[in-house]
Formats: C-alpha cells, sequence, structure tokens
C-alpha cells in the first residue's frame, strides 16, 4: 500500500481568500474536476467517483457574483468483492490510527474509505460546496444541474413508493435465527455504497442527520 500521509482522511481544510466572481468559480470547478481524476486513476484511494453533478448559481448565466459552487458527487468501492473491499478499508483504518488519527465511532471506521475520497475531493477549497449525490438526489435531480461526469438520470416524477411488507415471525423465535437476520441487517447496512452519505446527511448545507434506528431495524426481524 501506498504511504501518502499527506492525503490521510479528512483532509478538509479552509485556506485563501475566496474569489466570488464567474472566472474564480470556473477556475475552483476545473480544479475539483481534476482532483476527481486524480482519486480515480490513484490506487491509494479505495473509492473512485462514478457521478459528478453541478447545480446551483453557476447555472444561472445572469448571475455574476455567486455562492457557493454546488457539486454532488457519487462514491463506489475501487473493490467489488465487498470482503475485500471492508478487509482493505479496514487496514487503511488501522494505518491512520497509527499515524494519530481518532475516530470518534464504528460508522467513520465502516465508511473511512468515502470520507477520506470525500475530504480530498473537497481539499483546501472554500468555494466547493460538495453533496452526496445518493442522499440529495431527489433534490438535485428537481432543479437545474448538469452532469459532468458519469451517466445522466431520468428526471421523470418520482414512482409511488410501495408499502414494505411486514413478515410475521412468533415471538419465541430462537436466538439463532435472530441473530442470522441481525447479522443480514448489518450487512446490507454496510455494503451500501452510499451508505454513510445517507446515515449522516452531509450536504451543502452540512446538515446532521441521524443515525440509522437499530431497534426499528433489527426489532422487527422477529416480529
Amino acid at each position: 500500500m501506498e504511504d501518502n500521509p499527506s492525503r490521510a482522511y479528512p483532509l478538509v481544510r479552509n485556506s485563501g481568500r475566496a474569489d466570488y466572481t464567474r472566472n474564480g468559480r470556473k477556475k475552483a470547478l476545473q480544479q475539483f474536476l481534476s482532483r476527481v481524476e486524480q482519486v480515480n486513476n490513484d490506487p491509494y484511494f479505495l473509492g473512485k467517483v462514478t457521478r459528478v453533478v453541478l447545480f446551483g448559481s453557476m447555472l444561472k448565466p445572469e448571475v455574476e457574483r455567486l455562492s457557493d459552487v454546488d457539486v454532488a458527487v457519487e462514491l463506489a468501492s475501487k473493490e467489488a468483492d465487498f470482503d475485500r473491499a471492508r478487509a482493505k478499508n479496514y487496514e487503511r483504518v488501522e494505518k491512520l490510527a497509527t499515524q494519530g488519527h481518532r475516530f470518534r465511532n464504528f460508522l467513520e471506521q465502516e465508511g473511512c474509505w468515502y470520507w477520506e475520497v470525500f475530504g480530498f475531493l473537497k481539499g483546501h477549497s472554500r468555494v466547493i460546496a460538495l453533496a452526496d449525490y445518493a442522499a440529495e438526489k431527489s433534490f438535485v435531480l428537481t432543479v437545474p444541474h448538469r452532469v459532468l461526469f458519469g451517466g445522466a438520470e431520468s428526471t421523470s416524477g418520482p414512482r409511488k413508493p410501495q408499502r414494505p411488507v411486514r413478515n410475521k415471525h412468533p415471538r419465541d423465535c430462537p436466538v439463532r435465527v435472530r441473530a442470522l437476520l441481525v447479522a443480514c441487517c448489518y450487512q446490507e447496512l454496510s455494503h451500501a455504497t452510499y451508505g454513510f452519505g445517507q446515515i449522516l446527511q452531509v450536504g451543502p448545507r452540512q446538515e446532521k442527520g441521524s443515525a440509522p434506528q437499530f431497534d426499528a431495524i433489527f426489532g422487527s426481524a422477529c416480529g
């Protein structure tokens, strides 16, 4: 594994004076796209960028003095095999821990690969407002936007949500079955490539959501 502590998680700092002119914003966007290319080509990073969508005031030519450059990104693990990807992620967690980084909770450890890429993309820019595409997709696709990298998605109206079917289980469900159901739920939660962005809801407004309600997920497994 390449030793590159300069890219260590989370790599999000603000420095310098922000340039609010359109030319300044274009320059910041070009620098951001260069970081996207670097992430996808550099084997150090465990994640890759699969979609970049620009939205907000940058798409309004009549506005000369702009606010932040709003960009939504979709990330995925470079390793297709879940077990190998998770093993590599925890190797990175251990490495960063030896370098002095302290993880606040389990979710930061599980999402280390994600936040390391997300932080590097944000970089030192004070004008790039970075959002998780999977978490903000319902909003991004309903406002003027432009896909800069990756495929475009349909902007047709949202499908009518279907009522989930809940399987009924007896209250004397064996402990072993309960454990298997919990493990399956945990596997699905960890395997989601966008899960950590959705759980913490990090977007251009830097809103903090709530952690998943594990009791609601696991408690319903056996009725």
